[in-house]
């Protein structure tokens, strides 16, 4: 969704050009347009793509380069006994997939290559090139791959 990204550019220049209220604003009318709500302190690489709105990004996040975010999905702060409320969201590596209806939650790293399943619940790290399924998540190898690499089909 190309409209909601350029704004959520537009909110990320106003707050850092000191207009924090101005980029409020942006971050109300991109979620009143779009249904994308993105917090002041989301920042992200080049390459986002929000496939659909009912996207909720929050806390101090941060996305690495061509992140790809599908609907119904939250990233964000989490709150739980073992972690009392903080303001720390996820920190995404670069060419992650993240499924419908995915959450990160807290304080976690996502590795380079991830993808996470549809309706995963990740709220621990998971590392490169694996894929996050689950409730909670578990890590399985076989992420993405590297660009370098090359997908050849099987034989036979």
């Amino acid at each position: 969704m190309f409209p909601a990204v350029v704004l959520y550019r537009l909110q990320v220049f106003l707050y850092e050009s000191g207009f924090p209220r101005a980029a409020t604003a942006v971050s109300r009318l991109n979620a009143f347009l779009f249904d994308v709500t993105i917090g002041n302190h989301v920042r992200a690489g080049g390459g986002l793509l929000i496939a659909h709105g009912h996207v909720v990004l929050d806390g101090w996040t941060k996305l690495g380069k061509r992140v790809e975010i599908n609907p119904f999905v939250t990233l964000g702060i989490g709150n739980s006994s073992r972690r009392p409320f903080e303001l720390w969201g996820p920190e995404i590596g670069d060419d992650v997939n993240i499924g419908t209806g995915a959450k990160v939650i807290g304080r976690v790293k996502v590795g380079e290559g991830v993808k996470i399943g549809a309706n995963a619940v990740v709220v621990s790290d998971i590392p490169p090139f694996h894929t996050a399924v689950g409730v909670p998540a578990r890590a399985i190898p076989g992420g993405r791959r590297r660009e370098t690499e090359t997908w050849e089909p099987p034989r036979g």
